[in-house]
C-alpha cells in the first residue's frame, strides 16, 4: 500500500512539473509573439505602412521667419492717438480671460495685444506656427488697400510665337486675375469682369488676320515662383475646400460647382472643392473658348513661358 501510494505521490509529482513546464513554455511563446508583434508593428509604423507617431523620414518642423517690413498702426490709420499707452495687467487679463474661453479647442492659439507703436502688452504664443484664421483676410485686404493702387486692373494675356518652320504657339498668361470668367466678360460683376471666352474671341481675331488657325497652347503660370502653399495645408484641408494653391489666374477662384454655379457669381455661401491647378484649369477652359472661335489646339496643353521680349496678342482686363 505504501508502495502504491508512493508511485501515484510519484505520477502526481511528474504531472505537476510537466503541466509548470507547459505553462512556462506558453507563456514565453506568448511573450515572444507579443514582442515580435510589437516590433514588427514599430517597424511598419516608421516605415509609414502602418499609421503611428514613428517614421524614417525627414520632419520640416515649422518656423516663423521675423516680418520683412512691419507698418505702425499710426501709419495705417491717419487720425489714431498714439500717445495712449495700455495697461499690461488689463491687457494680460483680456488674454488669460480669452484662454479660459478657448478650452473648447484645445486652448491652441496665439493672440497679441500691442499700442499704436507695436510694443506688445500682453501675448500668448506669438511665436507659435498657426494656420491663418479668417480674420486674416480682413488685415490682409486692409494692408493691400493701405499699401497698393486699389485703382489698378490685373491683365490676362495672350502671346505668339512663330517657329521658321511654320509652327505657331500660343501663350497664355496670368498676371494675378484669380476671378477670371469661363465666358464672356462682364462688367456688371467683379468675378468674371475679365472673361476667357472674350479673350478667347480677340486672340481668335487676330490669328486669323496672320492666317492662322492651328496652334499649340501652353500657359505662363510663373509670377508667383515654385512655394505655392503653406506647409501643412494639405492635412489641414483634405477635401480642398478652403485652399487654393497660388496661382496667376483662376477660373472663379478655382472652385468647381460640378455643374451650374450661383445666380450671381459675386453672392454664394457654399464650399465647392477648390482645384488644386488653378492656372492649368484656367488655360484648359481657354482652349475649349478658342476651339468655339475655330482655332485648333494641337496636343496637349503645357506650361510655359512668354518671351522676353514679347508683345501681347490680346488681353482681357479686370
Amino acid at each position: 500500500m505504501t508502495k502504491r501510494g508512493c508511485g501515484l505521490a510519484m505520477d502526481d509529482a511528474g504531472d505537476y512539473r510537466y503541466t509548470r513546464r507547459r505553462r512556462a513554455i506558453t507563456v514565453a511563446v506568448s511573450v515572444v509573439a507579443t514582442v515580435a508583434l510589437c516590433v514588427g508593428y514599430a517597424v511598419a509604423d516608421m516605415c509609414d505602412v502602418a499609421p503611428g507617431v514613428l517614421t524614417l523620414r525627414h520632419v520640416e518642423h515649422s518656423t516663423v521667419a521675423a516680418a520683412g517690413r512691419s507698418i505702425e498702426a499710426a501709419d495705417v490709420i491717419a487720425d489714431i492717438d498714439a500717445s495712449k499707452t495700455i495697461n499690461p495687467a488689463a491687457a494680460r487679463a483680456l488674454t488669460d480671460a480669452f484662454r479660459a474661453s478657448a478650452a473648447g479647442f484645445g486652448g491652441e492659439f496665439s493672440i497679441a495685444i500691442a499700442d499704436a507703436s507695436g510694443n506688445v502688452a500682453a501675448e500668448n504664443n506669438i511665436d507659435v506656427p498657426r494656420t491663418p484664421a479668417s480674420t486674416m483676410k480682413t488685415l490682409t485686404a486692409y494692408a493691400a488697400a493701405v499699401e497698393l493702387d486699389m485703382g489698378k486692373t490685373l491683365d490676362t494675356q495672350t502671346y505668339l510665337e512663330q517657329s521658321q518652320d511654320g509652327t505657331a504657339r500660343l501663350v497664355l498668361k496670368g498676371n494675378g486675375d484669380m476671378l477670371l470668367g469661363a465666358g464672356a466678360s462682364d462688367a456688371n460683376h467683379i468675378n468674371g469682369r475679365a472673361g476667357l471666352g472674350t479673350l478667347a474671341g480677340r486672340t481668335a481675331q487676330a490669328l486669323r488676320q496672320r492666317g492662322i488657325t492651328s496652334v499649340t497652347l501652353a500657359y505662363d503660370d510663373t509670377l508667383f515662383g515654385n512655394d505655392r502653399w503653406p506647409q501643412g495645408i494639405a492635412e489641414l484641408d483634405t477635401d480642398h475646400l478652403y485652399y487654393a494653391p497660388t496661382a496667376s489666374m483662376a477660373v472663379d477662384g478655382g472652385r468647381n460647382w460640378n455643374g451650374t454655379g450661383p445666380a450671381n457669381p459675386d453672392v454664394f455661401s457654399a464650399y465647392p472643392a477648390l482645384s488644386m491647378q488653378p492656372a492649368r484649369d484656367a488655360a484648359l477652359v481657354f482652349q475649349q473658348r478658342l476651339a468655339e472661335q475655330g482655332i485648333t489646339v494641337q496636343g496637349f496643353v503645357s506650361q510655359g513661358t512668354v518671351a522676353g521680349a514679347s508683345h501681347p496678342l490680346a488681353s482681357v482686363r479686370s
